[in-house]
């Protein structure tokens, strides 16, 4: 009995380690399509709120992977970044 909850002590013990392990790349990319930001500020792409805009112009900009920023024009409810 004492040996079987030892080696039980052991999986929940591992197992609990675990939870806050660092994902690989591999595994990031599973998540999220190994995109950055909305897509790599790839021309064309459309993205919903949030983005920023400023008054005056349909300028509008969205974070962008590793820190940039993607901007493009907006209609109003998506900004299209160009």
């Amino acid at each position: 009995m004492i040996k079987i909850l030892s080696i039980l002590k052991i999986f929940i013990m591992k197992n609990l380690l675990n939870l806050g392990k660092a994902l690989t790349r591999d595994e990031q990319k599973g998540i999220n399509g190994g995109k950055g930001g909305f897509g790599g500020c790839q021309s064309g792409t459309c993205v919903g709120p949030p983005y920023f805009c400023w008054g005056g112009s349909n300028a509008c900009a969205v974070p962008g992977p590793n820190g940039t920023t993607c901007y493009g024009t907006h209609d109003g409810s998506v900004c299209c970044l160009s």
